[in-house]
C-alpha cells in the first residue's frame, strides 16, 4: 500500500477489502459445511427472536455509551487544563498504565451484563430456580455472573 504510495487512503481501502473478502470466505465456509443456509442467511429475524437481544443489549449499550462520556469528558477538561499539551501527553499516558488494568475489570463486568439478563430471560431470577443458584443463593448462572460482575 505504501510502496504504491496510497498512503491512509489505500490503508482503509485495503482493510476494507481484506474485511470483505474474509467475510466472504467464512460464509462460504459455513455454506459448504452445512452450517449455514443462503435462505436463512437473507431472511430478516422475527422481532420476537430479537427482543430477548434488545433487552440484553440496551443495557450493554447504556453502561457502554456512559464509559464513553466519561473518558471523553475528561479527555477534554486535562486538554482545557493545558493549551501546551503537556498535561494531556501526561494524562494520555496514564490513561494507557491504567487500560491494562481496567480491561480486565471492563470484561468481567461486561460477562456480567450478558450473563445476568440472559439467566434472568430464562426465568433464572429467583432463589430456588436452577439458574438463581438453589437455597444458598450464590451458585448457578446468576449466582456466578452477579459474583464476576461485583
Amino acid at each position: 500500500i505504501f510502496g504504491a504510495r496510497l498512503g491512509v487512503a489505500g490503508a482503509a481501502v485495503a482493510t476494507a477489502a481484506s474485511e470483505v473478502f474474509a467475510g466472504g470466505l467464512y460464509v462460504a465456509l459455513l455454506l459448504r459445511r452445512r452450517l449455514l443456509r443462503l435462505g436463512a442467511l437473507l431472511t430478516p429475524p422475527r422481532l420476537s427472536d430479537l427482543l430477548p437481544l434488545l433487552r440484553g443489549g440496551a443495557a450493554m449499550l447504556l453502561r457502554q455509551v456512559a464509559l464513553n462520556v466519561a473518558f471523553v469528558s475528561a479527555t477534554r477538561r486535562t486538554q482545557l487544563m493545558d493549551p501546551t499539551g503537556v498535561a494531556a501527553a501526561a494524562y494520555s499516558i496514564t490513561n494507557q498504565v491504567y487500560s491494562l488494568g481496567v480491561v480486565v475489570m471492563l470484561a468481567m463486568q461486561a460477562a456480567g451484563a450478558t450473563l445476568v439478563p440472559s439467566a434472568l430471560a430464562r426465568g433464572g431470577g429467583g432463589e430456588g430456580g436452577a439458574a438463581g443458584g438453589g437455597a444458598r443463593g450464590d451458585g448457578g448462572a446468576t449466582g456466578a455472573a452477579r459474583r464476576g460482575a461485583d
